[in-house]
């Protein structure tokens, strides 16, 4: 279609269609519908195009092409037979929902918000491109029916697992933690087992991701990977796959999340503590902060990682109130050089 130049909805109900082509205008909003019927083609990139669009009415469709947009929900449905080639890069949107596409081939998605990918088993893939997005080693698909996929880096390499922890909030503050079980009985309660089951399977059910345990005893500076039995409590039977707890304290703990699957991905997880009971958390010298919910602020003998899950800006001060580090922190680990000492970041005390 000839440029437009428009900043309107784009809305037209013809039902003999079948070639629609919008790319390159200014386009807004875009509305099908199933007067549309007998549509086999909607190309619409490089337009201004925001919020949902909707395939869904449209059963005759095979190739969509929405690169180059705003969208933040692309909505199919559960049965879309035609539907073989999408490309929905360079868009804001945070889920896809493609398994009711059994024939699709050719399937862009990167440059997203993505963190969750739902694919139908199954199809035969050429080609999936899903890089630059949010998505933790579950949400993607087994590769055994792929061609081609790229699938690396993701936005962010650590992965938020503060719903399967404990917390205790001190002054609006909350500090994440595991307890420790001082037996066998106690590992295997759900008030000891900090539960990674979201994470432990990929996208098809499989255990096909890896995760190795991290922690930092008390006094040390290193992180060493800990033992099964001695250290941490596992069982890789179905009623505990993807679960753990532990029988020791650490100053601070983490997850790796790996998969023979995905070589070039490997993923870590939110940093918390291991502690014998929440009182021993006293907001002075614990590992992880987060404030409202949102920043974390992990403290080592040197250092400073911020990170937080929105972008926000955040003020480092000295004990005597001069302020040493000002910038904007988001899922990007932020990482600061700083002498041992007393700072205020946010408003809340940290001590290196």
């Amino acid at each position: 279609m000839e440029k437009l130049g428009t900043s309107t909805t784009f809305s037209l109900g013809i039902s003999t269609l079948q070639y629609l082509d919008l790319s390159n205008n200014a386009f807004k909003k875009l509305s099908l519908s199933s007067t549309n019927k007998n549509l086999d083609a909607v190309l619409c990139a490089n337009n201004s195009i925001s919020g949902q669009v909707s395939i869904a009415s449209i059963d005759s469709l095979s190739v969509f092409v929405g690169s180059n947009n705003a969208m933040t929900t692309l909505l199919c449905k559960t049965n879309m037979p035609a539907l073989r080639h999408l490309f929905a890069d360079n868009n804001s949107l945070s889920s896809l929902n493609l398994s009711g596409a059994p024939q699709i081939y050719y399937v862009a998605a990167e440059n997203n918000k993505l963190s969750r990918l739902q694919l139908p088993e199954e199809a035969s893939f050429y080609t999936l491109t899903c890089q630059n997005n949010e998505l933790p080693l579950s949400a993607l698909p087994r590769r055994r029916n792929m061609t081609n996929i790229t699938y690396a880096p993701q936005g962010s390499d650590e992965i938020s697992i503060t719903s399967a922890l404990n917390y205790k909030t001190i002054d609006g503050t909350r500090y994440y933690y595991a307890l420790v079980a001082s037996s066998t009985s106690e590992a295997r309660s759900e008030d000891y087992l900090v539960d990674l089951t979201d994470w432990a399977y990929d996208a098809s059910g499989s255990k096909s991701i890896d995760l190795t345990y991290m922690g930092k005893a008390a006094g040390s500076e290193e992180f060493t990977e800990l033992a099964r039995n001695s250290d941490i409590f596992l069982n890789t039977t179905t009623t505990y796959y993807g679960k753990v707890s532990f029988y020791k304290p650490f100053d601070e703990a983490y997850v790796i999340f790996s998969s023979d699957d995905y070589p070039e991905l490997t993923q870590t997880s939110s940093h918390f503590m291991v502690v014998n009971s929440a009182d021993d958390i006293t907001g002075i010298n614990d590992v992880r902060v987060d404030a409202n919910g949102g920043l974390s602020v992990i403290p080592s003998k040197g250092t400073l990682r911020l990170s937080s899950s929105a972008r926000e800006n955040v003020r480092v001060y000295s004990s005597k109130g001069e302020m040493l580090w000002n910038g904007e922190v988001g899922n990007t680990t932020t990482t600061i050089q700083l002498p041992s000492g007393v700072y205020i970041v946010n408003g809340q005390k940290v001590v290196l």
